[in-house]
């Protein structure tokens, strides 16, 4: 079950809670809704116009190989029956793959807990929790039977209408998108009866909450019965004393590192102590010294950004002369297309000072925005845990399980993690915010023990 500290914010007249236990068939048909309006229809124009091309180009530049009647029947061939066909099979292999989504997706497996309000969507999932503001997303599409959520195609929160309560609050939901996402559509499909079981599901919630709070209360009662007792009265006060410690957040037990005079009698809970599900683990806050992330950036360019950059121009030079060449036999103006080649390829040399010339151009650019954010960027909390790894920066968290972190790279003075298959996003984690080397040590051996692929670039 999800904390029951989310619950409770439905009572917020603004924010909307909904808890959903996915079927496979919604997240499936969720992805593949946002699919068609983002991707499909540039994929299906663009695999038409290329089978137009090279089939009735292919037709017309051997047009004197077929008499009249048959020459005629190919291009009517070419231009009207393979492309549509070749669209048909692209069609149905996209939405092969699309339908999969469920399976690929391991959060949609178990129960999700969402609470839209003006400031963001709140998550809360099995592998890790957190607030994304409204421009993280690009589009809102409703479908008959739900909401989705869409950064990208690759990025879709559904949202079903079956996890509400009303009608009512259906139109709130739709309101509330229209007013902060950048661009709300309606997909086609069928009306569908809705069977609302927000009512339910908020009727097992609170079932759960009142037989904790119960439970909590006979232990509570149990260890005071235990305390006041004639026998062992000094081990039972330890006993009770362990017991409320146990129930703080180790974050609670942290002094404020901005704040060095606090004392032990005067401890301040941080900010992530009510707001992540993390209760356990290493907790330190970072504020960033001048160059820091920008050293963190140069690594980064270097090994990820100018890599990147340097195989695409690499993939264009191999299929470019690829292409020609094809299509000069589908045409059959191979040497045509030869003579072509051999024409351009002096200027193929050009490609090595556009390239730097780009990657220059790209690495001031992240230059001059990585010194903007260090110039506004405000301390963070990490929290490091064998679940995951918490985020705190101002009143926006994140909680992600260690299977989102794929690659780490350890320097003489920092841990840098990378987010994703292809490290899309980092996190710089300085040496010198630990206090003494065992927290440096919990901190490597976690980071070795949870991420793939693990580099020491000291050596």
């Amino acid at each position: 079950m999800m904390p029951p500290l989310a619950v409770s914010q439905q009572s917020d007249g603004d924010s909307i809670f909904l808890w959903v236990h996915y079927k496979p068939e919604e997240v499936n048909d969720g992805y593949w809704s946002v699919y068609c309006e983002l991707a499909l229809p540039a994929s299906l124009i663009t695999i038409f116009c290329t089978a137009f091309a090279l089939g009735v180009g292919g037709v017309v530049a051997n047009i004197n190989s077929f008499d009249p009647v048959n020459g005629l029947l190919l291009v009517v061939l070419a231009a009207f029956v393979f492309p549509p066909l070749l669209c048909l099979y692209a069609y149905l292999l996209l939405r092969a793959r699309m339908m999969k989504s469920y399976e690929n997706r391991p959060n949609f497996q178990f129960p999700m807990m969402y609470t839209l309000s003006p400031l963001g969507c709140q998550i809360e999932y099995a592998s890790g929790a957190g607030l994304l503001d409204w421009s993280h997303f690009s589009l809102a599409l409703e479908s008959p039977g739900a909401f989705c959520l869409a950064s990208n195609i690759e990025d879709v929160f559904v949202l079903p209408k079956r996890c509400l309560g009303s009608e009512s609050e259906v139109n709130r939901v739709r309101d509330l998108l229209k007013g902060h996402v950048r661009e709300f559509r309606r997909a086609r499909g069928r009306n569908v009866e809705i069977a609302f079981e927000k009512a339910e599901i908020q009727m097992i919630i609170d079932e759960g909450i009142n037989k904790v709070v119960k439970a909590a209360e006979e232990a509570e009662g149990q260890i005071e019965e235990h305390h006041h007792s004639d026998l062992g009265g000094v081990n039972s006060s330890l006993v009770f004393r362990a017991s409320e410690d146990a129930a703080e957040p180790v974050l609670s037990d942290l002094p404020n590192p901005s704040n060095p005079s606090d004392s032990s009698e005067s401890q301040q809970p941080t900010p992530l102590q009510f707001a992540s599900p993390l209760k356990s683990g290493l907790a330190v806050e970072i504020a960033y010294l001048p160059g820091e992330i920008m050293k963190a950036e140069k690594i980064y360019f270097f090994r990820k950004r100018l890599i990147a950059l340097a195989t695409i121009y690499i993939a264009y030079i191999i299929w470019t002369p690829l292409s020609f060449l094809a299509i000069g036999s589908i045409w059959g103006m191979l040497d045509y297309c030869r003579d072509l080649l051999s024409q351009i390829r002096p200027y193929v040399a050009l490609t090595i000072p556009v390239f730097l010339l780009q990657a220059l151009i790209i690495y001031f650019l992240i230059k001059r925005r990585t010194k903007l954010s260090e110039d506004y960027a405000a301390p963070f909390v990490f929290q490091f845990t064998e679940e995951g790894c918490g985020v705190r920066a101002g009143e926006r968290y994140a909680v992600l399980a260690w299977w989102h972190f794929r690659e780490c790279w350890e320097t003489e003075d920092q841990f840098l993690v990378l987010v994703g298959q292809r490290g899309h996003a980092m996190y710089v984690i300085p040496k010198r915010v630990f206090p003494d080397q065992a927290g440096l040590r919990y901190l490597k051996q976690l980071l070795m023990r949870k991420i793939p692929k693990y580099r020491d670039l000291m050596g």
